[in-house]
């Protein structure tokens, strides 16, 4: 069955009216979701949930992604959701709000009401704050599911929604496009993730210390999927200090590369951060690897941006790199055009990646020969 079916098919079968015992139409169909075949963006599971025993009023259908959470009662996790007249439903990326309700700070219990609603809503507007506006364009911050009063667990998935997309079962889209939503949504989901953990969970980091020990012991021959080697970096500030040379580093360094590994991983790389330090990122792709420095361009003028680039590749690739570990390709990434200097890098056999004005990554010659873009 494909999404566009199964939304529709349960709007369709789900009938409050029909009674409350288990037999409800549309909740039989709900429990099934998590057997059925559907295809779904890399790691993500489904679950339907109609309510136990008496029909929920807003029945949803969540989509999770167990590297962000595996819970609908906690964290961040995509649902389908639907308004309680059934005549429309949304994707969200939504809140866990079950534990949150259960206890509060310090152990109070925020209960059903408006301190659970307010603590929500905060919170998805502190996320939706920090990721740039390119990647979340046509997006809603608002989820309207017809809540009534009373009705205290639609309301909260009301206040809880960080961004959703609305659709009408009279007027359901193409499953080509439900299913790039769905996509899309998923690798926003990551990325709000890292934004959550950084914001209420991750410590403000200490002062890093980095000195070179020889040659990198990463083993090319060890492979990880997908994201397993790739760890979201907190977007505080902080400080690095390389020898006597100290770096202060704007968090947005760290938004550009989160954003670009979860894009780079759709494309079929696979982005390793953990062990790489103080390398940015390295790519890997049928055997082959990539290294990767990130920049950002400040006031437009990306001339000591692409200088420092240049430098930390060709250092890194010096000290961290064998040569019997095969050609290595070199990537400058950088938060906008850089213009002019995309050619210069190109002379040096160093391709650039860069995020445009409209949200899509672009990039030279060399990383379109590489599949790293395809603008």
């Amino acid at each position: 069955m494909d999404i566009r079916q199964l939304l529709i098919q349960v709007a369709e079968r789900y009938d409050r009216t029909a009674g409350t015992g288990k037999d409800v139409p549309g909740q039989q169909l709900l429990r099934k979701v998590s057997k059925m075949e559907i295809r779904l963006p890399r790691g993500l599971r489904m679950e339907g949930n109609g309510g136990k025993g008496t029909a929920a009023l807003s029945p949803w259908i969540g989509v999770f992604d167990p590297r962000v959470s595996d819970d609908s009662r906690e964290g961040l996790y995509l649902a389908y959701i639907y308004a309680s007249d059934m005549g429309s439903v949304s994707l969200t990326i939504q809140q866990g709000i079950e534990k949150l309700a259960e206890s509060g700070k310090n152990g109070s219990k925020l209960g059903r009401g408006g301190e659970l609603r307010k603590v929500v809503s905060d919170r998805a507007r502190q996320i939706r704050d920090h990721i740039p506006a390119g990647i979340i364009a046509g997006w809603d911050p608002h989820l309207d599911l017809k809540a009534r009063p009373k009705d205290w667990r639609p309301r909260a998935y009301e206040a809880g929604n960080v961004l959703a997309r609305r659709y009408r079962i009279l007027d359901m889209p193409m499953e080509e496009v439900l299913r790039g939503d769905l996509w899309r949504a998923a690798e926003i989901l990551r990325y709000a993730a890292s934004i959550e953990r950084d914001l209420w969970r991750h410590q403000e980091s200490e002062r890093l210390h980095v000195n070179y020990q020889g040659k990198s012991k990463h083993d090319p021959a060890v492979e990880v999927e997908g994201l397993e080697g790739f760890k979201p970096k907190d977007s505080g500030s902080y400080v690095v200090e390389i020898k006597r040379r100290v770096q202060y580093r704007s968090r947005s360094h760290e938004v550009l590369l989160n954003s670009f590994a979860l894009y780079i991983e759709g494309r079929g790389f696979t982005p390793i951060t953990v062990g790489m330090h103080p390398r940015d990122l390295v790519l890997k792709k049928l055997g082959k690897e990539w290294l990767v420095e990130a920049k950002v361009i400040k006031d437009g003028n990306p001339t000591k941006a692409v200088r420092e680039a240049v430098g930390q590749l060709l250092e890194y690739r010096y000290f961290l790199h064998s040569k019997g570990e095969g050609e290595l390709g070199l990537v400058g990434l950088f938060t906008e055009s850089i213009g002019v200097f995309a050619e210069y890098l190109e002379s040096q056999g160093i391709a650039s990646i860069w995020k445009a004005a409209s949200g899509a990554w672009e990039g030279s010659a060399l990383a379109r020969k590489w599949g790293l873009t395809e603008i």
